[in-house]
């Protein structure tokens, strides 16, 4: 909702930019509206404004004055008066006392649908006892519209450091945005220290870029100090054009070294910038034990190019565990193996022990 609108309004109201329509008898409210169409869209409220003037000499006590938006399209959201009347639907019944020479006015508001069609959206009739009625008709429009979209790029430093972020403001249309300006907003763990670049012109701490057509990117570098590990800030754009999307704002990106980035996570390699020149994540490695000899190799496994040290193994290589000596693995790890060693022994004993007997000396064969 643009309060400006409805200011305005008021003051051309004030002013006298009124068309009156033709003056009712004797002892009647001249009514007049401020013009004959009022213009309105999605994106902001609307007023149609009317006057009720007494020119008659004589204070004119508790008048009825109606304005009946029942004609109206559906198109059309009819929300209320600014005024303290009685509303009936569409119909809103406003009751006034007028002195001699003086005016009194209403305003009532309306919004177009999203999506609702251009061109005429029905009219609103204003009625008084006594005087001529006055139309106004609604007519919906196409506002400007200008989507914008904003990135920034991803910095890492460490506290006290100062880190230069770049914001990049595009227009995605289909119309111009009017002087986008781009505003930082710092906050705990991050201090906005101005702009290292800006397109445009300082306005009241912003960067005030020039209107950006449909299709066109200005990039704005910020200044961002790093004053503690766990920082927040964003960045946004105002622009007085209407967006559809007005998601014109995002993290300032920032990661301290030691301590955490803007998104919350912890920094660290995942959270490292593409590109950057930030050490691997450890690998886990084997236990290294001495050996008289070599292990013989897996079937299938290729050999080693030569006969003297054994190749390097790769940092990511882990060994597999079922190839580790008891040694290593420890008892409790070596148990499933010893069971099964004293199982076969017992097998082969009790095969030997039927062998013998099978085979004595005056046995029937």
């Amino acid at each position: 909702m643009r309060l400006r609108t409805i200011g305005a309004l008021l003051g051309a109201l004030l002013l006298g930019a009124l068309a009156p329509a033709a003056a009712s008898g004797a002892g009647a409210l001249t009514l007049s509206a401020m013009r004959g169409t009022v213009e309105i869209n999605e994106y902001e409220v609307s007023v149609v404004g009317i006057v009720a003037d007494n020119h008659t000499g004589a204070a004119i006590r508790d008048a009825a004055v109606v304005v009946d938006a029942s004609q109206v399209s559906s198109s059309v959201e009819v929300m209320h008066m600014l005024q303290d009347c009685a509303r009936a639907g569409k119909v809103f019944t406003c009751r006034t006392s007028v002195a001699a020479g003086d005016f009194a006015q209403f305003q009532l508001v309306v919004q177009a649908h999203q999506g609702a069609g251009k061109g005429p959206a029905g009219q609103v009739t204003v009625t008084a006892p006594g005087s001529t009625p006055i139309k106004v008709g609604l007519q919906v429009i196409r506002p400007q519209l200008a989507d914008i979209q904003t990135t920034s790029d991803r910095q890492v430093g460490s506290v006290g450091q100062t880190v230069p972020v770049t914001i990049v403001v595009h227009n995605a249309g289909p119309d111009s945005s009017y002087r986008p300006t781009v505003f930082v907003y710092e906050a705990d763990g991050l201090d906005f220290q101005g702009f290292a670049a800006c397109p445009g012109t300082l306005e009241e701490g912003g960067c005030m870029l020039p209107t950006l057509t449909a299709g066109k990117s200005l990039a704005v570098v910020a200044k961002i100090k790093i004053t503690g590990k766990d920082p927040s800030g964003t960045y946004g754009v105002r622009t007085s054009t209407a967006d559809p999307n007005t998601a014109n704002a995002g993290l300032l990106d920032v990661c301290v070294r030691g301590g955490y980035c803007t998104n919350g996570r912890r920094y660290g390699v995942q959270a490292a910038p593409s590109g950057g020149a930030a050490s691997p994540k450890p690998q886990a490695t084997a236990t290294a034990t001495t050996s008289a000899a070599p292990a013989p190799a897996e079937p299938g496994t290729p050999s080693g190019t030569g006969t003297g040290a054994a190749p390097a193994a790769s940092e990511h290589a882990v060994a597999a565990p079922d190839l580790e000596p008891m040694a290593v693995r420890g008892p409790a790890e070596g148990l499933p193996a010893m069971l099964a060693f004293g199982l076969v022994f017992t097998v082969v004993v009790v095969a030997s022990v039927q062998v013998a007997r099978t085979f004595r000396p005056g046995r029937d064969r």
